[in-house]
């Protein structure tokens, strides 16, 4: 099919990192639907399934059909103005990369968004989502299994792929010493080839390597479990809805007798999420962090930050955000009973308290629910 020529060498990216086959993943319907792009994808569908003068359609096989979709989809989202593109086309790519096979790197993507027009932020965010799956080592180590089963049965792999990802490995202080000595003394996949070789036939090699890499493959798993446990020891409970609405209740329920510990409640309460989601995201943060830099950490590990979008409208919600947790934290700091006091402080009403309660919860739900989809968005493959 005819590719629109501004964005064919995206087309081929995504060829080669495997989006066409991710495209017919229950997970990509998920995310065309919520951002609004079904129409577009069913519209796309049914365009790759005219066969017009398809010479192989007597045989009743596909030609390609995964890959027609995809042209048909970009083309198609191509014709939005270029923000709108470069967003949707940024959204669906950034909650992508955690659900197909690990990618070395989307250096080649990233020239494409640049030679398309696509700015900074967008390229911002499409790196800092490969880098959270570039730190997943037991993805990135059975990346590399793979990859080495495949060679030793001799079919073609990609050799710099196997250098690169060979010196990562050595430079893990753990995991080092769990790879194999045929591979750590054959820095190119070629001395590999010839060692392997020697090995017997295919199943042969491949028992071999099957034998030989089990270590590495399970401390890559431990390094998963560890980081994960330590995760869950840092949130000291599950935070979910009920959890707010409770503490939102509380909180409100101590405006008339106590306005002043209702602020305090209030702030807690957005402490509490920011930290929860930034421990469960496995983002380091110094504890004693003020609110308003607890929330813009956490605003931008769930791409919340004002300035990683250009269409207007969000950019002055999000603002609106940052300024009313720069305010509650303000009011915290001067009217809460969190600190020591002079005998003139006005006290607090409970209309002042109440406002600053229900800011609180709101912006609370919002966060847990933009965390949530973010996480129902990835279905962890190792």
């Amino acid at each position: 099919m005819n590719i629109i020529a501004k964005i064919n060498p995206l087309y081929k990216d995504l060829i080669q990192i495997g989006y066409a086959g991710f495209m017919t993943d229950a997970n990509f319907n998920r995310l065309t639907n919520s951002l609004d792009l079904t129409d577009i994808y069913a519209e796309a569908h049914n365009e790759a399934q005219k066969k017009e003068n398809n010479p192989y359609d007597w045989l009743g096989i596909s030609n390609n059909d995964n890959e027609d979709v995809l042209g048909h989809f970009l083309n198609k989202l191509y014709e939005k103005p270029l923000d709108e593109f470069a967003e949707k086309i940024t959204s669906l790519l950034e909650a992508s990369i955690p659900m197909l096979n690990y990618i070395l790197n989307v250096n080649d993507i990233i020239g494409d968004f640049q030679s398309i027009g696509i700015g900074k932020v967008f390229q911002n965010r499409l790196i800092q989502s490969w880098q959270q799956v570039d730190r997943n080592y037991a993805k990135k180590v059975n990346y590399f299994y793979n990859l080495i089963l495949t060679r030793a049965i001799n079919h073609s792999v990609n050799d710099e792929h196997y250098t690169l990802l060979r010196a990562d490995i050595l430079n893990h202080h753990v995991l080092k010493g769990h790879l194999p000595d045929y591979i750590a003394n054959h820095p190119q996949i070629q001395g590999f080839w010839q060692f392997i070789k020697g090995q017997g036939g295919y199943r042969d090699r491949e028992n071999f390597i099957i034998s030989t890499f089990g270590p590495l493959l399970k401390a890559s798993q431990t390094i998963l479990n560890v980081a994960n446990d330590h995760i869950l020891t840092n949130v000291h409970q599950n935070i979910d809805m009920d959890y707010i609405s409770r503490d939102w209740r509380k909180a409100l329920n101590r405006l008339k007798d106590d306005p002043e510990a209702a602020i305090t409640s209030a702030r807690s309460l957005i402490e509490t999420v920011c930290k929860y989601i930034l421990d469960s995201s496995g983002v380091e943060f110094d504890d004693g962090i003020d609110l308003l830099k607890l929330y813009k950490l956490t605003a931008k590990q769930l791409n919340l930050s004002p300035e990683a979008h250009t269409e207007q409208v969000f950019k002055q919600i999000l603002t609106g955000c940052v300024s009313v947790i720069e305010g509650l934290g303000t009011l915290r700091n001067k009217h809460s009973d969190a600190h020591g006091k002079k005998i003139t402080n006005i006290r607090p009403s409970a209309r002042h308290a109440e406002l600053a309660v229900n800011i609180s919860g709101a912006v609370c739900s919002f966060l847990l629910q933009t965390f949530e989809f973010r996480q129902s968005m990835v279905t962890p493959t190792i």
